[in-house]
């Protein structure tokens, strides 16, 4: 009996995948499938941990929303295997299970670990975060890990509604902006709550770093405020910036504008300090009052 990646991708619960299990050899392999994407099936690590030790070239994998919560073959480094992409938002994944999946998988290009311990059997969201386990501490301890990964480029944390709550001195997603964020190209941090405008000036460069590589930040549905712009200011490669529901003013995204001269894209939905009517010709206000201002 054989079996192709696309059997693999519809099958929706542990009983559908143990009915296909029964029927192949303990031997069977996909040695050429690199993307498996289980987003929102209700499979847990009784079918995860046989499939993944099915795909040894396994590149890009989907966990979102699963009911996952301690995949030993992407945390044992003997079967873990070569993945670019590993998306873990909303899985019931425990911190001491991410801690030691992490360092496993030192050529990430992309990692989603948004609304972490939410999954499909909690009620936890952006306004409900009991069920939420990324903490401030935790991801001090995957700054350590992160911080040497010199492929990663997209880090998604949305959702994690617990962070930022602790540290009066040096903040944890401050020192996660500095060491890992301002590296990537994408850095998506919407509905981090109590993310402050002060945490961004990780972006700011020292005197003998370069500038930050972002091309993409989303702080939609944060705290931050005109006090960011001169953090953000320091990325002259952004082109696309989300602040929707944030306290920015036009004031302060005139600033990012004057500096970021490649910034193409602004999503200003329910960004209270920006008047309705300018949110979506928001480029063209700021040349009218630049205009203005040099006449």
């Amino acid at each position: 009996m054989q079996i192709s990646a696309s059997d693999l991708t519809t099958l929706e619960t542990d009983t559908a995948f143990a009915k296909l299990l029964a029927g192949l050899g303990a031997d069977t392999r996909l040695p050429s499938l690199h993307t498996l994407k289980l987003r929102g099936t209700s499979l847990t690590d009784m079918s995860l941990n046989p499939i993944i030790s099915m795909c040894p070239s396994l590149r890009r994998l989907d966990i979102s929303f699963t009911l996952v919560k301690h995949p030993a073959t992407l945390s044992d480094p003997e079967t873990a295997p070569p993945l670019e992409k590993l998306s873990l938002t909303s899985t019931p994944m425990s911190w001491t299970t991410l801690i030691a999946t992490i360092p496993c998988h030192p050529h990430l290009k992309t990692l989603s670990i948004g609304a972490l311990g939410g999954g499909q059997a909690t009620n936890a969201t952006m306004g409900n975060s009991s069920g939420l386990t990324m903490t401030d501490t935790i991801l001090r301890v995957l700054v350590d890990s992160l911080s040497g990964f010199t492929e990663l480029e997209n880090i998604n944390l949305v959702g994690n509604a617990k962070l930022g709550t602790t540290g009066k001195f040096e903040r944890s997603l401050e020192v996660f902006i500095r060491r890992v964020g301002r590296k990537c190209k994408k850095l998506n941090l919407s509905g981090v709550m109590y993310l402050r405008s002060s945490d961004l000036a990780g972006l700011m460069p020292d005197d003998d770093e370069e500038p930050s590589s972002l091309e993409v930040l989303n702080l939609n549905n944060t705290a931050v405020d005109d006090q960011a712009a001169i953090f953000i200011s320091t990325c002259p490669y952004l082109h696309t910036l989300e602040v929707q529901g944030t306290k920015f003013t036009s004031d302060g995204l005139f600033t990012i504008i004057d500096a970021c001269t490649r910034l193409a894209r602004l999503d200003l939905t329910s960004c209270r300090g920006v008047r309705v009517r300018d949110r979506r010709r928001f480029f063209e206000v700021w040349k009218e009052e630049r205009a203005d201002g040099s006449s």
